[in-house]
């Protein structure tokens, strides 16, 4: 993880040499979800690295709700001069959009990245006497609409035969 935060440094030293007036204000770092979390952790991080290395000003602002999205419209609807950044992630770059049908922006289009600043692997666990001993089991149980599970995001429901497995929305 320091080593993403020293190439996000990086690369805003390069861009400091090649335009030594910028910034001339405080640089606005929306985070799309409430404070304490993982995300608010990792913004807030990152902007006192950069702020540390390269003397600039952040102003970490936290923007919840609509799992992102108003956090992430916010940051589109700003002017596009550099002084808004919002970080962005899996949830509401990637699943928000198939699971509204509605977005007040559309991620590839709206947004520009700029660098990847936390990679979080992600893994399925049970109990250890669970009658599930590989992925095969939990995918039969779950299509057969006997499996619950937990998520941190908007997408929390029991899994229906329906739903369970099924293509993303196009």
């Amino acid at each position: 993880m320091q080593a993403a935060y020293a190439a996000f440094a990086l690369a805003f030293l390069v861009s400091a040499a090649a335009a030594q007036d910028y910034p001339t204000k405080p640089i606005k770092l929306i985070v799309p979800f409430p404070p304490g979390g993982g995300t608010d952790i990792s913004a807030r991080t990152l902007a006192n690295k950069v702020s540390e290395s390269a003397k600039w000003t952040f102003v970490v602002e936290n923007k919840p709700g609509a799992g992102g999205n108003l956090g992430v419209e916010q940051a589109v609807k700003s002017p596009a001069d550099g002084y808004t950044l919002v970080i962005g992630q899996t949830s509401n770059l990637a699943i928000n959009p198939a699971l509204y049908a509605k977005l007040p922006y559309d991620p590839l289009k709206d947004l520009s990245p700029i660098a990847l600043i936390v990679s979080a692997p992600v893994v399925l666990v049970v109990a250890a006497n669970s009658r599930y001993q590989s992925l095969a089991d939990l995918l039969a149980a779950a299509k057969a609409g006997a499996v619950t599970y937990a998520s941190p995001g908007t997408a929390r429901c029991r899994i229906s035969r329906a739903s369970c497995c099924s293509a993303p929305r196009a």
